[in-house]
């Protein structure tokens, strides 16, 4: 039987994890209180750094907010087609890399790893210089065949210009994620499905991807819901330009707070925005159970 711990146990116990409560009491629980307790007020540096009371009218103001929702609307076309995208291409890529077993096949594993490595900032340097209409080598070899795409010059093609930066960058996260899901399937499926006469094709789409499905979903909650967050990188190529074509609901509550200095409007945003993940986190927790798969 287990000997019951002494007081004196007890609170070294507390104490010892004391420290990290403490600070993720200071660097969450507290943002977090004070971002919804300043979102009841009109909270304007540009006005006055005094904060009165409003109640709710920052979140009926946020809810009626054309250029709100505008933002929120680009910010769901750009995650569903990246993502889209990218879980293709990368279950892709992963069936291809992971079963095969050839000369520099860690190489090629690691050369895929070099967009996730690369910070924001130099991925959206590197690709402002390549869309550049004058110099870049992507326009330049469009022109040798007739074609031209303005990218993010023209409200009409930027935010799928963003949408392929998206995919060349995390891709490879999305391969890497179901390679390590492909190093845990059973090989005694394979080996019933073989004897059973399956053909390759039986086999992926009757073994491989059922059992592959929870790491799919897993990969896809963590990929869109960074796909909802997306900032840095359209923030430094134009700022989400031209005009408002590529603001997305993080650059608006950006300058909503930072430009326009009203955080209490800004607050009311972005807890409806928290909100908002919250149902697509919850949503994919759902489907992941009802695709789980038992083997």
């Amino acid at each position: 039987m287990k000997k019951p711990l002494s007081s004196s146990d007890r609170i070294a116990q507390y104490l010892f994890i004391a420290p990290m409560v403490a600070f993720l009491l200071f660097m969450v629980a507290y943002p977090i209180f004070y971002i919804l307790r300043i979102g009841f007020y009109e909270y304007s540096l540009s006005i006055s750094r005094d904060m009165d009371w409003v109640g709710l009218e920052n979140y009926s103001y946020a809810l009626t907010d054309k250029s709100f929702w505008m933002a929120g609307w680009r910010t769901l076309v750009f995650a569903f087609w990246a993502v889209l995208i990218e879980t293709f291409l990368g279950v892709a890529l992963a069936l291809f890399i992971g079963n095969r077993d050839f000369l520099g096949r860690n190489v090629v594993k690691t050369g895929f790893l070099m967009p996730l490595v690369a910070t924001p900032v130099a991925v959206a340097l590197t690709w402002k210089l390549l869309y550049d209409n004058n110099f870049g080598i992507i326009n330049h070899l469009l022109r040798k065949i007739g074609l031209s795409y303005p990218a993010v010059s023209s409200v009409d093609t930027v935010l799928s210009a963003y949408i392929i930066i998206d995919i060349w960058q995390w891709t490879p996260f999305v391969m890497l994620m179901v390679i390590a899901g492909l190093s845990t399937l059973p090989a005694e499926c394979y080996e019933a499905a073989m004897i059973d006469g399956a053909s390759r094709f039986q086999i992926l789409r009757r073994v491989t991807l059922p059992l592959l499905s929870p790491t799919i979903m897993m990969t896809l909650a963590l990929r869109i819901v960074d796909a909802l967050k997306v900032f840095d990188v359209i923030y430094a190529i134009t700022g989400g330009g031209p005009g408002t074509s590529a603001e997305t609901i993080n650059i608006f509550l950006y300058k909503e707070a930072f430009t326009n200095f009203r955080f209490g409007r800004a607050s009311a945003y972005i807890i409806i925005f928290c909100l908002l993940i919250m149902v697509v986190v919850f949503g994919f927790s759902w489907l992941q159970k009802r695709v789980e798969v038992d083997y």
